[in-house]
């Protein structure tokens, strides 16, 4: 809510409208505008955690075969709407997952929600050659669905994206033969109330921070952190506050 967007990193838009990039995130943090919306925070609602199982790839049933060309499932979800984990408005999401490859570093997932938001859980890896391991119960998470409401349909999407200059490496045992889903489902974690509630900055007076044991003059919170933030710009890094003084000197 504070972030700003740096020139590179690939931003999109998800489906409240906050910019997010891979490579970034949010963005870089603006200390000043934390500070602001910290005066007028309130508490979030309680976190509550959603889970849906895949009815396609599960443990009790027979894996799944990954074709050359990939693979894709649709996971329907009421985001446990009725119910005391039910989610409105998401914080994070993780897709769990148990998988087989011939390769690894080859396999390329992306999660898609229901409001059209891409992110991808997993980027192709050139130098990770396992082909017995995979993945076992492996929690995929991604923020880029911040805000958004999970009630809908979820797109998960696996790629193999083989790269004939890859590092083979040693199979440490039996190889894959073939790529296999054998597990997956969705985790939503989120608030069933919308948790960004802001009030006016209060009237009241502000906490008082003493940032010197040397004398009695004190700064509230917000005056130091302005100071001190100042200082920063200004490229200095040895920062000394006396009591006595109206602004901290060098």
């Amino acid at each position: 809510m504070t972030a700003r967007p740096l020139p590179d990193g690939d931003w999109i838009t998800n489906g409240v409208g906050r910019k997010v990039s891979l490579r970034y995130g949010y963005g870089l943090m603006d200390a000043t505008e934390m500070v602001n919306l910290a005066e007028k925070w309130t508490n979030i609602p309680a976190q509550h955690i959603c889970t849906i199982q895949s009815e396609n790839a599960r443990a009790d049933k027979a894996k799944v075969l990954i074709p050359d060309t990939g693979y894709e499932e649709v996971l329907n979800t009421n985001a446990c709407a009725g119910t005391s984990d039910a989610v409105n408005f998401l914080e994070h999401v993780q897709a769990k997952i148990t998988l087989k490859s011939k390769r690894r570093g080859d396999i390329v997932i992306h999660l898609t929600s229901p409001s059209g938001t891409k992110s991808t859980i997993l980027p192709q890896r050139p130098n990770d050659s396992d082909r017995s391991k995979g993945f076992s119960d492996w929690a995929f998470l991604s923020v880029h669905f911040w805000g958004e409401n999970p009630s809908g349909q979820w797109k998960l999407q696996i790629e193999v994206v083989s790269n004939p200059n890859a590092y083979i490496g040693s199979s440490y045992g039996s190889s894959q033969t073939t790529n296999d889903l054998i597990d997956w489902s969705l985790i939503l974690h989120g608030t069933e109330e919308n948790p960004v509630n802001l009030v006016a900055p209060s009237q009241t007076e502000k906490p008082k921070l003493t940032p010197t044991i040397a004398g009695p003059k004190e700064l509230n919170a917000i005056e130091f952190l302005e100071i001190f933030l100042q200082k920063l710009k200004s490229g200095s890094s040895n920062h000394q506050f006396n009591g006595n003084e109206q602004k901290p000197f060098m």
